[in-house]
């Protein structure tokens, strides 16, 4: 018994839409995607704008803010850092 098997026809789509048509979709297909990579005029406030930040029912300024949460230096290098680096590069030294 022979079984039947149906093929689907592949019909390609730039001969289904007329050759304006396929254009105007390419265009606009490629305008969307240029607008959705886009980005917003930056609309930033400077900080001077900004309203004071409250904590404990006071205002507290800029330099409060740097006197309670100082900023450490990020690349500053400690005595436990240097150990592990001589642990695990074996003293090798570069000038890099």
């Amino acid at each position: 018994m022979a079984s039947r098997v149906s093929q689907a026809t592949h019909i390609p789509l730039r001969s289904v839409l007329p050759g304006r048509c396929w254009r105007a979709m390419a265009v606009v297909t490629l305008a969307a995607a240029l607008l959705a990579c886009s980005t917003l005029p930056d609309s930033s406030r400077p900080v001077s704008e900004l309203a004071p930040l409250q904590l404990e029912g006071h205002s507290v300024t800029v330099a409060e803010v740097a006197a309670r949460a100082p900023t450490p230096d990020l690349l500053a290098l400690d005595q436990d850092m240097r150990d592990f680096v001589a642990l695990y590069t074996g003293g090798v030294r570069n000038r890099r």
